[in-house]
């Protein structure tokens, strides 16, 4: 800022902003705590709203919901379980402490 209180424009980066930026990213990516999940619990975080089916080992629903974004679903003693994800992207699951990865299937073919 320049003594009468304008800032002043110039085509020069900001260095010193932008590795702060960067820094603070990545020390808010070291502070996500992990999440605790019990031997025989699934759990599921989605991103988005998104409709979540969940059938246990007999092929029986155990769950069937519209979820909003953001929400976490346990669930204990029913494995293996088979997860239906309306809107998977982004979305995380793990069982008893193993992180879950999604299959890749193609919409179209």
């Amino acid at each position: 800022m320049t003594e009468d209180g304008k800032k002043e424009i110039t085509n020069k980066p900001e260095v010193a902003n932008d590795q702060a930026t960067s820094e603070a990213s990545a020390v808010a990516q070291e502070e996500k705590p992990a999440v605790k999940v019990e031997k025989d619990e699934l759990w599921i975080k989605v991103q988005y709203r998104s409709n979540l089916i969940i059938t246990d080992k007999d092929g029986k629903v155990v769950f069937s919901r519209i979820v909003p974004a953001g929400s976490e679903q346990r669930l204990r003693g029913g494995a293996p379980y088979n997860v239906w994800i309306g809107i998977a992207a982004g979305s995380e699951a793990n069982y008893g402490g193993t992180p879950i990865e999604p299959l890749k299937i193609p919409c179209c073919r």
